[in-house]
């Protein structure tokens, strides 16, 4: 089924359409409350300092696929509804590519100074070497998620 724009929305329309936004929301809000459970539960309290220290950094890393996202939907829904399709799909292509290649350099870059960030952030002895260890893995994988992010939006 599909829904256009100028129909009339009810609220159960309204909730069949955003349902899927918010549980993926909701598994990602899970995924980071399992994840300090089992952390700080099998391996410690400084383990999970450190992964409390390093993890806004990795999310604002990962908020710039959010980002370009939620202002490429404006700019394709735009050219759509000028009947520019394959336009469209070219500006969806083109903030797509951005998203890997600034998500690609972010997380080259982070991976090289997660030392250096975690230290400017507050970590200290073992607590830095556990923020170190957590966010080299962490930011390995943003890129993914960056682009989760960017696709969750279209």
């Amino acid at each position: 089924m599909t829904y256009r724009l100028d129909d009339h929305f009810t609220i159960k329309k309204l909730i069949k359409i955003s349902l899927p936004a918010i549980m993926q929301m909701i598994f990602i809000s899970i995924y980071s409350i399992v994840d300090g459970f089992f952390i700080s539960n099998y391996c410690g309290e400084s383990a999970f300092s450190g992964i409390n220290i390093i993890w806004p950094y990795a999310m604002i890393l990962s908020s710039f696929g959010f980002m370009v996202g939620a202002g490429g939907t404006a700019l394709v829904a735009k050219t759509l509804g000028e009947g520019k399709k394959e336009l469209a799909s070219k500006i969806f292509s083109m903030m797509l590519y951005f998203v890997i290649i600034i998500g690609s350099i972010n997380a080259i870059v982070s991976f090289i100074f997660v030392k250096q960030i975690a230290y400017f952030l507050g970590a200290r002895g073992q607590l830095l070497d556990y923020a170190v260890r957590y966010g080299r893995f962490l930011i390995g994988f943003n890129l993914f998620f960056m682009i989760q992010s960017f696709f969750h939006n279209f």
